[in-house]
């Protein structure tokens, strides 16, 4: 019984650390500022806050690169899922 609740609980360890080293990886790799322009920027920070100020310019960036890095580690968790279950197979 210990035995059994110790290799799911090892397993559901495994899946988060994977997830989120995916995550870490994709968050490494995507940077919305190479294609985000500064007006962008700053439109969405007036937008978002009403006003236009320096400190409000990364929050578009901050909002892109955290949504594209999720999206991009939920697919390729999936992914990395999906080939393991075809190779147990």
């Amino acid at each position: 019984m210990v035995l059994k609740i110790a290799k799911v609980l090892g397993v559901v360890i495994s899946k988060i650390v994977l997830f989120l080293a995916i995550f870490t990886i994709a968050a490494r790799l995507i940077d919305a500022s190479t294609f985000i322009s500064y007006d962008k920027s700053a439109h969405f920070g007036e937008w978002l806050h009403g006003y236009r100020a320096p400190e409000n310019y990364d929050d578009l960036w901050f909002v892109v690169n955290a949504g594209l890095s999720m999206i991009s580690a939920v697919v390729s968790y999936n992914i990395v899922m999906w080939v393991i279950r075809k190779v147990r197979q």
